[in-house]
């Protein structure tokens, strides 16, 4: 699954896999630079949301509580 978030020249989203309930990256595009960035981020539940130049993913901490990171890109 993939869900995808645009801000200006940016796009941010994870892959997680059909029936699997988290992934391992999130990606962020730079159409303006062509750049492709890579994050680890382990049990990433592929919600992606990005304003201006922020942008923020959620995951599941070792608690199995549902975090948030917020970076501003």
């Amino acid at each position: 699954m993939r869900r995808l978030a645009v801000c200006g020249d940016r796009a941010t989203w994870a892959d997680v896999a059909p029936g699997q309930g988290h992934g391992v990256h999130q990606y962020v595009y730079d159409v303006s630079t062509g750049d492709l960035v890579s994050a680890d981020v382990p049990r990433n539940v592929g919600l992606s949301s990005c304003e201006d130049n922020l942008i923020l993913w959620e995951a599941f901490d070792d608690d199995n509580m549902m975090v948030a990171a917020l970076t501003e890109w």
